[in-house]
């Protein structure tokens, strides 16, 4: 025997049967086996024109304001969340000018050294 279904649809939206996953105009369907779902919105609001390079720019600010911040409280840390630690307190510039042969190099990877001053 088949089973029959009518259905019927008015407005923006979506239909879906048995076992079947719809959304909306403007939702999110989720179907399957899901563990976890992470639905994040963010709206930018401003009194300044909108043209694409002022948009570009302020997304391209927001995205390196999230990108330098370092979560270190996700390795354990115990880190006052008022005051973010950031990539640019961090940074150390490596310019170097040294040279040492590639035999003194295998050395100091093999641990031969237990000082840079012996080196």
């Amino acid at each position: 025997m088949v089973q029959r279904v009518n259905a019927v649809l008015t407005g923006s939206g979506a239909i879906a049967t048995e076992g079947g996953t719809a959304a909306g105009a403007g939702g999110v369907a989720v179907g399957g086996n899901v563990g976890q779902v992470v639905l994040q919105q963010i709206i930018m609001q401003s009194s300044a024109k909108a043209d694409s390079g002022n948009l570009r720019q302020r997304y391209l600010s927001r995205l390196r304001l999230q990108c330098g911040n370092l979560p270190l409280d996700v390795f354990g840390a115990d880190v006052d969340s008022r005051e973010p630690v950031t990539l640019d307190q961090v940074y150390i510039a490596l310019n170097t000018t040294t040279s040492l042969p590639a035999n003194v190099l295998k050395q100091i990877q093999q641990g031969a050294f237990g000082q840079w001053s012996e080196v």
